[in-house]
């Protein structure tokens, strides 16, 4: 399914991750029941729950799934209007909505709305998914990305650097409607109190087990970030997120490598704690 791509591709976008399957023993269990979701959907996209249908998707077969519950949706926008459909990621305890994208195709012959105009209207879905919107919110990435599509992120950033782990990204379609929204970091951060290993460290650990795994010696373009409140974690701690290019000699092409390092034990975070991190270039997403 096209769409639940693009929902995950948005955590991507997020936490500069992609998606990653779980072993048949980690699936998740879902406890909510269906009107429950609805429920929890319909507040927070701000529907009529009386014009509301939810499905669930299920795991994919031989023990693959997504590591967030999805839910197909499809909201009848009036009895003499087409029924709009997208897919909905909840978060782990199912208590809000993670992301959203909408089946719609920008309407070209539209006039456009404008930049300025797309960011507020970003804003809102971002602030109404995200719950609270405190002033550190950074504004990273505003620009279109294709004909008819402005997209943007937004990340918050401590007075140190550290990013909180709170972050929303959103498409608008020049007609200023939303494409796809998605938020991560709704709980109060980790303190940067918690964190045992410095950048360097982190660092090391990564191009260690990148060298150990490939006989790749030669690194380039390094760099680490601090998340105090990473979603994916089942304690939601700190984590450093280091990428840099790696190969096997000077000549070589050059492979993206990105790698969670847990900060409070210096450990690598591996695939049943999120996305998968080790990438290729050209992977959408990073």
């Amino acid at each position: 399914m096209m769409l639940k791509g693009i929902v995950m591709g948005l955590l991507v976008g997020l936490l500069s991750a992609s998606s990653c399957p779980l072993s048949q023993s980690q699936q998740p269990t879902y406890a909510a029941t269906s009107e429950e979701v609805k429920s929890v959907i319909a507040r927070d996209l701000g529907l009529d729950i009386a014009r509301l249908t939810v499905k669930d998707i299920p795991p994919l077969p031989n023990g693959s799934t997504d590591q967030l519950p999805l839910y197909a949706i499809s909201l009848q926008q009036a009895e003499s209007e087409k029924t709009e459909r997208g897919v909905v990621s909840l978060d782990r305890e199912q208590s809000h909505v993670q992301t959203i994208a909408w089946d719609r195709y920008p309407v070209h012959t539209a006039e456009d709305c404008g930049l300025t105009r797309a960011q507020e209207v970003a804003e809102a879905y971002c602030r109404k998914l995200l719950g609270s919107w405190p002033p550190g919110m950074d504004l990273q990435t505003s620009r279109m990305t294709r004909k008819g599509v402005y997209t943007f992120r937004w990340v918050e950033v401590t007075d140190s650097g550290a990013e909180t782990g709170k972050a929303a990204s959103c498409d608008i379609s020049a007609d200023g409607l939303v494409l796809t929204c998605g938020v991560t970091g709704r709980e109060t951060p980790h303190s940067q109190d918690e964190v045992r290993v410095t950048k360097e460290e982190a660092i090391g650990i990564a191009e260690g087990h990148i060298a150990s795994k490939f006989a790749e010696t030669v690194f380039s373009n390094v760099n680490a970030r601090l998340i105090l409140n990473y979603d994916f974690k089942p304690d939601k701690g700190p984590v450093w997120i280091v990428d840099f290019d790696s190969a096997p000699s000077q000549e070589a092409q050059p492979r993206l490598r990105v790698l969670r390092i847990d900060a409070v034990t210096g450990s690598r975070l591996d695939d049943s704690q999120g996305p998968k991190m080790e990438q290729d270039k050209g992977v959408p997403g990073n």
